[in-house]
């Protein structure tokens, strides 16, 4: 182990320094700092003193290095640590935090908290023996068995007793209370010892213990938040993070040039538990299972956590018992939200999937959150650890069965189906909506506060839409999945938008709901076309056209032909396309369609624009802009526009509608329309001879998160050329 050399080259990095800088400072040379730093030399009393005083560790770097040095204890004193492990990886910042706060003269009670096999023990044995030189009398470690399996955990009596058969060795033990802790507090009056307190479940197993001298420090591990010790430093584990649970896995394995990419698969699927990733790396060097047979084990849930245990430690039991300390109704919302898909949840969508108010929710989920099996991000968000929603889901004991798992989903997607459609109407006002349950009009102020939404829950949504088909609700799959496509479309999600719709259309299909199919064939129809993959485009779109036909439905084909007329845009046939775009306009003129006219309008323009009919095309850009009955509307317009102007060569006119584009999407916070306009903007400074000011203009376009495409974006293509 080398802690002093590990936290030497953290605290270097955090303030950025290189290995020149620090070794000048303290007087000595790169090479010798470097082989400090990776623990294959000691460092002497004076180099430690010298770094402790240059990053200003208060001691914290003395005691590592006295710590790896394995420092003597005077005879007589009592030290109740046990051996250090073998294995610390990571835990930097925490570690330093126990350390400088124990440090202290008067030192604040430290609790170490979190998810059962996070490490806590490990880490309080480690800042334990960093700083046992500043405890001259000695320190005492005490297992509460607060989780321990078959134990109902010690007493406040029973902890009494056995601190005070150390401290005071030679005194009778009285048989009250009051006067044990009497006696506790005369023996440590004047003394500087250090308590580690070790699995306690609640605060009334340690409250008299808690010595009165203010010179002794105390470190208190738990499965539970203690928050009845209200004036202690806390200090939670989570998972390690990627790089650490991978080294960690290295170390234990002894296989340090195992497989990259097994090893990192391997380490995700212990969630960065430091128990997990010790039982599989023991297994690992043991033999008998390669890497990739690991990787195989742990990702398939039969068999997760059999990978997980070996003769003496079990993932699934350690959790299990987190599990069974809860009262009947927190389990319960604990399988609930193992339900739920994807890693983090909105508490307005557990609150539906228990069928439970919002405050009876939240009471709940403080306590799963105080114990560690949930961790509130905000207020309106709760994660729940990959093992955990294993464990829950897969264990008899704690699961939901069918029919409540059923119920459960059907609760969640009777609320979000209409809340997304809510959030549909706002950011694409007057898109049609066909057969969606309404929500009383409250949910959301504004447009951007609904899209905020639909940013933060799309991943759950969309994994919704592919559950309601699987639990038997095939309709709020395919009205999911509509009411997803605008948001979809206007943020580039295709994966998602694709896989929605491909699942919609498979449930319609099933059910045999023609106009259904026919609706999700021509939302399909679009994506491909901002996928470029304008075959499938233009065969979704027909199909949906014929569909719509034989139903009798002009609203349907109208609005399928004229997709398939942009279609033919983009695969270069633009007078077919003006055509078939002039029809649909005519339709949605007399039909009082303003929205889907304004639409149309854009593709007329783009078409005239590329049949060299300069004049047409603005007259078309100028009437869409006109017609324009929304802020997107209004932008997409604008960036239309910029873009008829800049090819008709009216490049003074085109930056000056591209910067108006550029400010609109910048309020609307339309990156995909901002990135249009800036790379437009950058195009108008390369042809008057600015490359600077074209140079800037694109990258600030790509370092926005969104990928537009050249198949479907002139901007895109008018770069390309030159920059050929």
């Amino acid at each position: 182990m080398h802690l002093f050399g590990t936290e030497l080259r953290r605290r270097r990095n955090e303030k950025g320094l290189c290995l020149a800088t620090v070794a000048k400072a303290l007087g000595y040379c790169t090479s010798t700092l470097s082989r400090i730093e990776r623990g294959q030399s000691r460092p002497q009393p004076k180099f430690v003193l010298k770094a402790d005083k240059y990053f200003q560790a208060n001691g914290a770097l003395v005691g590592l290095a006295q710590t790896d040095a394995g420092c003597s204890r005077p005879a007589g004193i009592p030290w109740g640590l046990p051996d250090k492990p073998r294995h610390f990886v990571g835990r930097h910042r925490e570690l330093a935090d126990a350390v400088s706060t124990l440090l202290e003269p008067r030192p604040e009670t430290v609790v170490v908290g979190g998810i059962a096999g996070a490490g806590k023990t490990a880490l309080a044995v480690v800042a334990g023996m960093a700083v046992m030189h500043t405890y001259p009398d000695g320190c005492l470690m005490l297992d509460f068995q607060g989780y321990t399996m078959g134990s109902p955990g010690l007493t406040e009596a029973e902890g009494l007793a056995r601190v005070l058969r150390v401290v005071a060795p030679d005194a009778d033990i009285p048989p009250d209370r009051d006067s044990r802790i009497t006696l506790l507090r005369t023996v440590l009056t004047g003394r500087r010892m250090l308590f580690v307190f070790d699995n306690v479940r609640s605060v009334s197993q340690i409250r008299s213990l808690l010595p009165a001298e203010p010179k002794c420090g105390v470190l208190v591990t738990s499965r539970t938040r203690l928050n009845a010790l209200d004036e202690a430093r806390r200090i939670d584990l989570g998972g390690l993070g990627k790089d650490d649970a991978a080294d960690l896995f290295r170390l234990v394995s002894g296989h340090e040039l195992a497989p990259d990419p097994d090893v990192q698969d391997i380490v995700a699927s212990c969630g960065g538990l430091p128990l997990a990733v010790r039982i599989v790396a023991a297994r690992y060097h043991a033999g008998g299972v390669t890497s990739e047979e690991l990787r195989a084990q742990l990702s398939s849930e039969t068999s997760r956590f059999a990978a997980l245990e070996d003769d003496e430690r079990s993932v699934a039991g350690a959790l299990s018992l987190s599990c069974t300390r809860l009262r009947p109704e927190e389990q319960r919302l604990l399988a609930q939200l193992a339900v739920h898909p994807g890693g983090r949840a909105d508490v307005a969508f557990v609150a539906a999937m228990a069928g439970l108010g919002r405050l009876e929710t939240v009471c709940l989920l403080d306590r799963l959150h105080q114990a560690y099996l949930v961790e509130r991000r905000s207020a309106d968000d709760v994660e729940l650890h990959d093992l955990v929603r294993a464990l829950v889901s897969g264990h008899q004991l704690f699961r939901l069965d069918d029919a409540d798992r059923r119920a459960a989903l059907g609760r969640l997607l009777d609320y979000v189906v209409p809340m997304t459609g809510a959030a549909d109407g706002l950011i694409e006002p007057g898109r049609f909506q066909s057969d969606v349950p309404r929500c009383d009009g409250t949910e959301f102020a504004d447009s951007g506060q609904a899209l905020t939404w639909l940013r933060k829950r799309w991943p759950a949504l969309a994994s919704l839409c592919e559950l309601a088909d699987e639990i038997g609700r095939p309709h709020d799959c395919w009205r999911l999945a509509h009411l997803l496509r605008a948001f979809f479309s206007r943020e580039k999600l295709l994966e998602p938008w694709l896989r929605t719709h491909q699942r919609a259309l498979a449930a319609a299909e099933r059910e045999s709901e023609t106009r259904v199919v026919a609706m999700i064939e021509n939302n399909l129809g679009m994506a491909y076309q901002e996928r470029g993959d304008l075959p499938e485009a233009a065969r979704s779109h027909g199909r949906a056209a014929e569909l719509f036909a034989g139903l009798v439905d002009e609203r349907g084909e109208t609005d399928s032909r004229a997709s398939l007329a942009w279609v033919q845009l983009y695969r270069g046939e633009p007078g077919e396309a003006l055509a078939g775009l002039r029809k649909a306009a005519e339709v949605y003129r007399t039909s009082g369609r303003s929205r889907n006219e304004v639409i149309t309008l854009r593709g007329m323009a783009l078409a005239a624009t590329s049949l060299n009919r300069s004049f047409e095309a603005l007259e078309y850009a100028r009437r869409a802009h006109e017609l324009a009955s929304s802020p997107r509307e209004a932008l997409l317009a604008v960036n239309c526009l910029g873009w008829v102007c800049y090819r008709a060569a009216i490049h003074g006119d085109a930056h000056t509608w591209y910067e108006k584009a550029a400010c609109l999407a910048r309020e609307e916070n339309e990156v995909a329309e901002l990135a249009r306009s800036l790379v437009g903007l950058g195009n108008i400074a390369a042809e008057q001879g600015e490359l600077a000011v074209a140079s800037e203009r694109w990258a600030a376009a790509d370092r926005l998160p969104v990928q537009l495409n050249p198949v479907i974006v002139g901007e895109l293509v008018a770069r390309r050329r030159l920059c050929s």
